[in-house]
């Protein structure tokens, strides 16, 4: 038996890689961002950064949107004399902010900006219809994109190096950034999945059986909900993966991922065009155990070359 943590197989990218569609014009209005937006945020971060003598983390509500959101923001902690810093970008889910808090603190001791945007609210309420759940979806994208946007116009930022990195449901919502955000300069997607339709159906994490269930209670069984959310769920990363470099891209999936089922993370990558893929053992909870090894990948991913 393997340990869990340990790499059971690794793929190369897909050479030569195939090439990304453009984005139509109406994806990208879809997502577009308010006027004035980008420099709104802007201009509260540098307030922000001013008030704290520009150490140490500021946080800001997002205000370009109806989805209630929290940006942090954490500073490279190095000399101006090195220029312009790389930046990356981090969407958790709001139970995976203290994970996500950790690592923009590893990147700012290492001279690197982080930014982090946090939901407050679970993006799949029992209540929400898959409407709804698209109207979330497409505003945490502009969200993002404004955040990104406002990072990249600082002139302590190297706007050539922006890098995102996202786990579980923020490696769902990177390949979907990535489509519709060109400025990202790669992205590393940690136990990801395409398909929301058959994330949702077959996913054992409690807050997506908590939905399948409140939807059974109302007399909508699994396959007709499916259906819904395959008419009205757009925002969905493997419908959007045509249109990513797969040279962007690095994988880590679990191989008994059963919370963000590992058919689903496989059923991505094909989509994305056969991106770098690592596959550790163990499931969703262990299967970055060995995070050390995970994070020097990512770090070379990102950094080197």
């Amino acid at each position: 038996m393997v340990p869990w943590g340990f790499v059971v197989e690794h793929f190369d990218a897909v050479r030569p890689p195939r090439p990304a569609l453009s984005v139509p014009a109406a994806q990208f209005e879809y997502y577009g961002i308010p006027d004035g937006a980008i420099e709104s945020l802007g201009d509260r971060l540098t307030s922000a950064l001013n008030a704290v003598d520009g150490r140490g983390r500021v946080s800001l509500r997002l205000r370009c949107v109806e989805l209630v959101s929290t940006v942090e923001f954490y500073p490279a902690r190095t000399s101006s004399d090195r220029g312009p810093r790389p930046l990356v970008l981090m969407t958790p889910p709001t139970q995976a902010g203290f994970a996500a808090r950790y690592l923009a603190e590893r990147y700012a001791r290492r001279g690197v900006h982080a930014a982090i945007v946090i939901p407050h609210e679970t993006y799949l309420e029992t209540h929400l219809t898959p409407r709804e759940i698209e109207s979330k979806f497409r505003e945490a994208a502009i969200a993002a994109r404004v955040v990104v946007r406002a990072l990249a116009a600082r002139d302590d930022a190297d706007g050539d190096r922006l890098n995102y990195l996202g786990g579980s449901a923020g490696g769902i919502f990177g390949a979907v950034l990535l489509a519709v955000e060109p400025s990202i300069r790669r992205a590393t997607l940690l136990l990801p999945g395409g398909n929301l339709q058959r994330i949702i159906a077959a996913s054992v994490e409690p807050t997506v059986v908590a939905y399948r269930e409140a939807w059974r209670t109302r007399g909508v069984d699994t396959e007709a909900l499916s259906a819904e959310i395959s008419s009205h769920v757009v925002t969905d990363p493997q419908r959007l993966a045509r249109y990513v470099n797969p040279g962007r891209v690095l994988i880590f999936l679990g191989a008994s991922d059963t919370k963000v089922p590992v058919a689903t993370g496989w059923a991505l990558r094909r989509a994305l065009g056969g991106p770098e893929t690592y596959v550790m053992a163990g499931n969703h909870d262990t299967a970055a155990l060995c995070f050390g090894f995970v994070l020097r990948r990512i770090d070379a991913f990102f950094f080197e070359g």
